[in-house]
C-alpha cells in the first residue's frame, strides 16, 4: 500500500515507493538515474537531490549534516 507524507522543507508529497508530487499542480516529478546509480530529482526537494533521501526525510526526519543515506 502506497503511503504519502509531506516533505518537511519543500512542501512536496513523497510516497514510500519513491514517487514525488507537487501538491499545488498535481504534477509528478520524473527522476533520472544518476552516475552513482541513485535516482535524482532536479528540484530542491531535498538537500542531496536524491529520491531515496527525500523518502527518508519525509518518513523519518531531516538527515543530519555529515550523515549519508544508502
Amino acid at each position: 500500500m502506497e503511503i504519502w507524507k509531506p516533505h518537511p522543507t519543500s512542501g512536496y508529497l513523497v510516497s514510500n515507493t519513491g514517487r514525488i508530487i507537487n501538491p499545488k499542480t498535481n504534477y509528478e516529478l520524473k527522476p533520472t538515474l544518476g552516475a552513482a546509480g541513485y535516482y535524482k530529482i532536479s528540484t530542491g526537494v531535498c538537500r542531496a537531490g536524491h529520491v531515496h533521501c527525500a523518502v527518508v526525510e519525509a518518513f523519518i526526519g531531516l538527515i543530519p549534516k555529515g550523515m549519508h543515506v544508502n
